[in-house]
């Protein structure tokens, strides 16, 4: 049996260009700048990808929304997304916009093209041994307007504030459980102390709404955590997308920041 999981994010500059002849309307063109892909994106796409054998059929997830954020690194884009190993590439060509998840011989992939500054709609597919094997559905993406963000339903802002000063300090103090959070966590470890140092104090969190973690094919929707609430938080140095939960009793028990 071997598994695929997937996810992705985009955004642009709307340009009309001039028409050839009056007469004729004009034509809209999308000019797209790497910078303007950088922020917090809603991505949809299937929560996973299923492959039965060498000569099974693909099986594909049904369409989920997922949290990521797309960063500049160097002179490449990343892009990383909650419960989603490993980070990914993105690249754009004029209005076409391509991200990338996996290796050479197995690749997730979302060939897009950007309908505006904040938004765009492209196909995913799976590449393998170099066959390419399109998914059913569309899949979609939106840039979130921060710091337009959702009142603190959940309350957690604090909570996590607190949480990530303690890691950078070199240990969680608040109560928790080290092996729900591994467990819960889609093999994200814990944000590093030295690398939480360098981004500097917490300047903002900001709620971003509820996350349901993907199951696997075969998981019945009853067992294990699958709720997350999911936060920006934004560093004097940089920024952070955060999911958690805390249980009844107050411990946490899922912690992940990408």
């Amino acid at each position: 049996m071997r598994k695929l999981y997937a996810v992705a994010m985009f955004t642009a500059l709307s340009v009309p260009c001039m028409a050839a002849d009056t007469a004729q309307p004009a034509v809209e063109t999308v000019i797209v700048t790497e910078s303007a892909l950088v922020g917090v994106w809603k991505i949809s796409f299937p929560s996973y990808v299923e492959k039965a054998g060498f000569f099974g059929d693909l099986k594909w997830g049904p369409l989920s929304d997922h949290f990521c954020r797309i960063e500049q690194s160097r002179s490449n884009l990343k892009t990383h997304c909650l419960w989603w190993i490993p980070d990914g590439t993105v690249v754009v060509h004029g209005a076409k916009i391509h991200f990338a998840w996996g290796w050479m011989i197995a690749r997730f992939v979302i060939d897009g093209t950007l309908q505006s500054s904040t938004s765009f709609a492209g196909r995913p597919n799976v590449k393998l041994s170099g066959i390419e094997l399109d998914g059913p559905e569309q899949s979609t993406g939106t840039k979130l307007t921060l710091p337009g963000a959702l009142p603190d339903k959940p309350g957690k802002a604090v909570l996590l504030s607190k949480s990530l000063e303690e890691l950078a300090a070199g240990s969680l103090i608040e109560p928790h459980d080290d092996a729900a959070i591994t467990g819960n966590s889609g093999g994200n470890p814990l944000p590093v102390p030295a690398a939480l140092r360098a981004l500097g104090a917490v300047q903002a969190v900001l709620y971003l709404g509820e996350f349901a973690k993907p199951l696997p094919p075969g998981t019945k929707p009853d067992i294990g955590l699958q709720n997350f609430s999911v936060y920006d938080v934004e560093f004097a140095n940089g920024e952070r997308l955060c999911g958690l939960h805390q249980r009844n009793d107050g411990a946490l028990d899922a912690f992940v920041c990408v």
